[in-house]
């Protein structure tokens, strides 16, 4: 298991080398699209994306779940406190080894799927991203201001998709599967990836475009919610809910 000052090491080295790297992090949600359980994937699928996609697209977002983890870097998985839970989070790792393969995750380098928290609350971000020439990103939160600001970064390139309804209101636009999923590799290929820090914040059908970065040369973190306390609102963990305000680490 990869620690927090191990792992800052790590990415910092990424960079400086500019060896392509992804992490992705694998929690409820993603057991509950790779479980057997219809109830929960609909629950999940409502929560994220909110509507019931079409038995073909629900495939095709599972398939590329499961190559996402097959053929990332680094899997952040959960912990010990999850796994004691009975729940999702309890059962989370169970499902991996059935849907992906238990030699996918004894093969794999692993961290703890809060490291992005982790390093949100020691303020390690300003090291990685402090005076970056180049910063890519996709999230439903736009931040290019906000980060060339805070960071003196050069340039940020962003890919903003369609928020999860159940904590942003009044979207108006085009669905995150399949239409901008079908764009944003397109996206990747107009734009300076190679060797550059790129974050995603997408949800399980953007997994993959962890590995789509990493593929064109770019050093790739699955972020996820903290671009929700970013942009100052709180989407994850107590108190939660649509457009709650929390500017605790707002940019």
């Amino acid at each position: 298991m990869i620690l927090i000052e191990n792992f800052i090491k790590l990415i910092k080295d990424h960079l400086l080398s500019k060896k392509a790297l992804s992490v992705i992090r694998y929690g409820d949600g993603e057991t509950m699209m790779l479980d057997d359980d219809v109830s929960d994937r609909a629950f999940i699928l409502k929560k994220v994306l909110g509507y019931i996609p079409s038995n073909s697209d629900i495939q095709a977002m599972n398939n590329n779940l499961i190559a996402a983890y097959k053929d990332c870097d680094i899997i952040g998985i959960p912990t010990e406190r999850h796994l004691r839970r009975l729940d999702n989070w309890g059962k989370s790792l169970t499902v991996f080894k059935k849907v992906i393969g238990e030699e996918i995750l004894l093969a794999k380098l692993k961290t703890s799927i809060d490291i992005f928290y982790e390093l949100l609350s020691t303020n390690l971000y300003e090291e990685l991203f402090t005076k970056l020439d180049t910063l890519n990103y996709i999230s439903c939160r736009n931040l290019d201001e906000a980060f060339k600001s805070k960071f003196n970064i050069k340039q940020v390139r962003s890919f903003i998709i369609a928020p999860e309804p159940t904590y942003t209101s009044g979207y108006v636009g085009d669905k995150h599967f399949p239409e901008q999923f079908n764009r944003i590799g397109r996206w990747m290929e107009n734009i300076c990836i190679e060797g550059s820090l790129c974050l995603v914040g997408a949800g399980i059908p953007g997994k993959i475009y962890n590995n789509w970065f990493r593929d064109l040369g770019g050093i790739s973190l699955d972020v996820g919610a903290v671009f929700d306390l970013w942009a100052g609102f709180k989407t994850r963990g107590a108190g939660r809910g649509l457009d709650v305000v929390d500017e605790t680490f707002k940019l």
